[in-house]
């Protein structure tokens, strides 16, 4: 099974930071126990582009040290493609026509790009889920599947089900 994990920049933030020690070790090990159980953990470049210009304005160089070690975690850094612009103009643009958006109507709409890098990226995934606090816009594009990392099924209890969906179905 094929797990993606994305990371917004609400949780990415958090990991390179420190102003909640425990938030930051609990999300740490999560993020550790699905690299582990063998989930992909993607940084989209938006993500980086989003906490790494607040920590430069901020001067914060600690934190950038490591938002850079993330990059070395076991996962994958997954850079923005015309595909993946082009995906998000359509998704803005559709937004706008239904009346409702997620961004000032001047803005680059960082959520847009984000769900479209996932859209495209997730394509081969069994299972895929974007690790947010900003479920409200994320949902418009993405469903269920963008919700807090605290919320996220681990990798454990999908097989869990899926292995008592099998036995309780299987296969004729």
């Amino acid at each position: 099974m094929r797990r993606i994990i994305f990371l917004d920049s609400g949780p990415l933030g958090v990991a390179c930071g420190t102003s909640d020690k425990e938030v930051l070790r609990n999300l740490r090990a999560w993020l550790v126990n699905e690299a582990t159980d063998g989930s992909a953990v993607v940084i989209p470049e938006i993500t980086d582009y989003e906490i790494r210009r607040e920590l430069l304005a901020a001067g914060l160089t600690a934190s950038l040290a490591r938002l850079d070690e993330l990059h070395d975690f076991p996962g994958v850094y997954l850079p923005i493609t015309t595909e993946s612009i082009r995906l998000a103009a359509d998704l803005w643009a559709g937004a706008r026509r239904g009346g409702w958006s997620t961004a000032d109507e001047k803005s680059i709409d960082a959520d847009a790009i984000l769900a479209a890098q996932v859209l495209n990226y997730r394509s081969d995934a069994d299972d895929w889920w974007v690790a947010t606090d900003n479920e409200r816009h994320l949902s418009r594009h993405l469903g269920d599947r963008a919700r807090p990392w605290q919320k996220i099924p681990s990798s454990r209890e999908v097989r869990e089900i899926l292995e008592t969906q099998q036995r309780l179905n299987p296969p004729t």
